[in-house]
């Protein structure tokens, strides 16, 4: 019958996977047995109970209170439990254990282990227990920690198989009886709660009352260290006496893989005398695991003169955790091709969270919290990582708690969003990672990264150039700004040069980024075709730094004389009829159709808001009857959100430092400049004509970047900002600005090419 695992109190019975640490049980085996490996039969078992059975003191110790000499010793040992009276005290679990701690008493061969011992051994035994009692060696009840212990392999009382063995069993303490050589180091110890034999790195022999004894020994100049570190490790043999030691070998032992880092002698020895016999400078290797244990220990041969080897205790160093985590979260969009942190609906955005490990060993178990928040509009990256998450997000698994390598990065997690769906344009995603601990003190460490989905809105040019630089005319004369850019959306090489461009040339002073020319043109477009300065493209630079451009009419004084005055407020242009100039004081709303025939001039002196309507040439006409309309500001001119077209020209012009700008998106006279431009200005707005003025703000964002492709039409493509110049521009004579039947060209921006 297999035997019953027995367990009181504090263990005294093996249990498995007790005691599995990171001090492994010597390579070399205990008593030149491996673990679980019965001392007498070699027999392999891991389950058992205790070495003598707890039957005193109320079924709490195994070698009574009351035995506290060596004659008790002895007798308990040899009569009570080993039964050499022959009275029928001891049953087989008794006779094994007390014969178990006679042979590890005194370090028996395992050839001559018998059982029971021989009147030899048993006489041996009692004269070294009896010279250790008169050196007063013997401690008879007092606290030992230890890192190997004993069982018995069968159930109590005795079975298969009938004998002791030895496993790991470290940083355990006990109360128990302890023999000591002559300087002072327990060589040997019985735990009294269960007659286990104990001890650190072996169990026995206790010294023999021969003419020498030797105790080997190891210091170590630090316990605690850290992968690069240097520690020195130092091997002493001494001759405990009281005679000479004529000739001894000693050996640096690795008690963890059983192996010998150094060896030698034979040296004689005086009574008393110690020696250095080796010093290891010992680096830990980088990548060392922390809680590793590197161990030495010495031995000297012989022990004494009945011969033997005396194993000192292990010393250990033991590795110490030194970790420092770096969480990162990066944004990459389509894989790369964009740079920055602005997206759009349609592109593929990643999050990768990464972790680097830049501490001497591996982190301990680290936890890994990811909060994601979606929010409205755009959020500029925060300095503080987020902590809640929006309601609904769920976060990518990271396989944490997880171990971090050393000098390493590991990828936890990716979260994809391929395409970035419609609901998540113009919100901003801020993702955070936090791993705890960070390093080896416990503390957090967080990172966050952001992006947001924004539409890349661009404007589009059709039959006409597209110039900046320019400044009005005074006098004639007039200024140039080098600092004029035009800046657009493009996709470059990669998208064919769709998003923003115009069909014909481009001029600025300063710079042309993201905004292409030649669109149509049947060579293909390559971005700076009529991109004036002509030059290869640069990155986003299309071209620019053109030497100079032709000054901008001064309109204001265009005005004729007897223009007819319409105040101010509202002014309906499908009320005005015939070919006339008005004037007006800002500030105005127009609104209303031009019709057939129909030829407006209207000079505000302020600024002028274009009402939700727009303002369009109604009906059907042909060049006899074709419409014009020319409105000129020295304002401000305002185009409410909901317009969707406009035909005409459209001149802005600034009066000292005020005025002159217009914008495609207001309520009113507050141009839409928030995070809400896709909901307030995503409608398209077309201009059959043109602008000119100081500066244009381009705000209608409902188009974006990503939907555009080169061939694309001004009705087909989804750019925010249209303009079509046709042959009206310059074909109609505007009202007032020549006598009947002649022409004037109409100069408001550079010549068709």
């Amino acid at each position: 019958m297999k035997k019953f695992l027995i367990i009181f109190g504090a263990f005294c019975a093996f249990l498995v996977g007790y005691g599995a640490s990171a001090i492994a049980f010597p390579a070399g085996g205990v008593n030149g047995r491996s673990e679980y490996h019965g001392y007498f039969t070699n027999a392999n078992d891991d389950k058992g109970t205790y070495v003598l059975p707890m039957d005193y003191e109320g079924g709490t110790r195994a070698i009574p209170n009351d035995v506290n000499t060596a004659a008790e010793f002895i007798h308990f040992v040899e009569k009570t439990k080993l039964d050499l009276d022959g009275n029928g005290s001891g049953n087989a679990q008794e006779k094994s254990g007390a014969a178990f701690i006679i042979h590890t008493m005194l370090g028996t061969p395992i050839g001559q282990r018998n059982r029971p011992p021989t009147a030899a051994q048993l006489a041996e035994w009692e004269r070294r227990v009896n010279y250790a009692a008169s050196q007063g060696w013997i401690s008879w009840s007092a606290s030992y920690s230890y890192s190997i212990n004993s069982y018995y392999q069968g159930p109590k009382g005795g079975g298969s198989p009938n004998d002791d063995a030895m496993y790991d069993d470290p940083g355990s303490t006990t109360v128990g009886i302890l023999f000591r050589n002559a300087s002072g180091r327990v060589v040997y110890a019985l735990r009294r709660q269960c007659a286990n034999p104990v001890g650190n790195g072996s169990l026995g022999p206790i010294p023999d009352d021969v003419s020498f004894n030797m105790d080997p020994r190891t210091t170590v100049t630090d316990t605690t260290v850290l992968p690069g570190q240097t520690v020195t490790f130092r091997n002493y043999v001494k001759n405990l006496g009281p005679g000479t030691a004529p000739s001894v070998r000693w050996t640096a032992h690795n008690p963890i893989t059983g192996g010998n880092i150094a060896t030698g002698g034979p040296n004689a020895y005086t009574n008393g005398q110690e020696r250095l016999v080796y010093t290891e400078n010992y680096t830990v290797p980088a990548g060392t695991p922390a809680n590793t244990k590197i161990c030495r220990s010495t031995w000297a041969t012989p022990d004494n003169a009945a011969g033997g080897t005396a194993v000192g205790d292990s010393v250990c160093i033991t590795v110490q955790y030194d970790f420092g985590l770096i969480p990162s979260v990066t944004v990459v969009i389509n894989g790369g091709a964009v740079t920055g942190n602005f997206a759009e609906v349609g592109d593929n955005v990643q999050f990768t969270y990464t972790v680097r490990n830049t501490g001497l060993t591996q982190s301990q178990s680290t936890s890994c919290t990811i909060v994601g928040r979606n929010d409205n509009g755009y959020r500029a990256t925060p300095g503080t990582p987020d902590t809640i998450s929006t309601p609904g997000y769920v976060a990518p698994g990271t396989g944490c708690p997880r171990i971090f390598a050393y000098n390493s990065t590991t990828t936890i997690a990716t979260e994809s969003y391929n395409p970035v769906a419609a609901a998540l344009g113009n919100k901003t995603l801020c993702r955070s990672l936090t791993v705890t601990p960070a390093e080896e003190t416990g503390t957090s460490r967080s990172a966050i990264g952001c992006v947001t989905i924004a539409n890349k809105p661009y404007m589009r040019a059709y039959g006409g150039d597209v110039s900046a630089g320019n400044e009005f005319s005074s006098g004639g004369a007039c200024g140039q700004n080098d600092g004029a850019a035009i800046v657009g959306w493009n996709k470059e090489a990669a998208g064919g040069y769709a998003g923003g461009g115009t069909q014909f040339a481009a001029y600025a002073l300063n710079a042309i980024y993201d905004f292409s020319t030649g669109l149509g043109n049947a060579a293909g477009t390559n971005g700076s075709r009529l991109a004036f300065a002509n030059t290869s493209v640069t990155a986003s630079r299309f071209g620019g730094s053109f030497g100079a451009v032709p000054c901008i009419p001064d309109y204001t004084s265009m005005m004729p004389s007897n223009a007819q005055n319409l105040g101010s407020g509202a002014i309906n242009l499908s009320a005005l009829s015939g070919q006339k100039a008005y004037k007006a004081t800002g500030p105005v709303t127009i609104s209303g159709n031009i019709n057939p025939g129909q030829r407006t001039s209207l000079f505000v002196n302020g600024d002028v808001i274009i009402g939700s309507s727009g303002i369009q040439y109604a009906g059907s006409w042909d060049l006899a009857n074709a419409p014009l309309f020319q409105l000129v500001a020295t304002g401000n001119i305002y185009i409410d959100r909901n317009t969707h077209q406009m035909d005409g020209l459209y001149v802005a012009q600034r009066t000292g430092s005020t005025g002159g700008v217009i914008y495609t998106c207001a309520n009113g006279t507050v141009p839409v400049v928030t995070t809400s431009l896709v909901s307030q200005c995503g409608s398209k707005l077309t201009i059959n004509g043109s602008f000119v003025a100081y500066q244009v703000q381009l705000l209608r964002g409902g188009g974006t970047l990503a939907q555009s492709n080169a061939a694309e039409t001004g009705a087909s493509g989804q750019a925010g900002e249209v303009f079509n110049y046709s042959p009206l521009m310059w074909m109609i004579t505007p009202p007032g600005q020549g006598a009947p039947g002649t022409y004037d060209s109409l100069t408001s921006l550079p010549p068709i090419l």
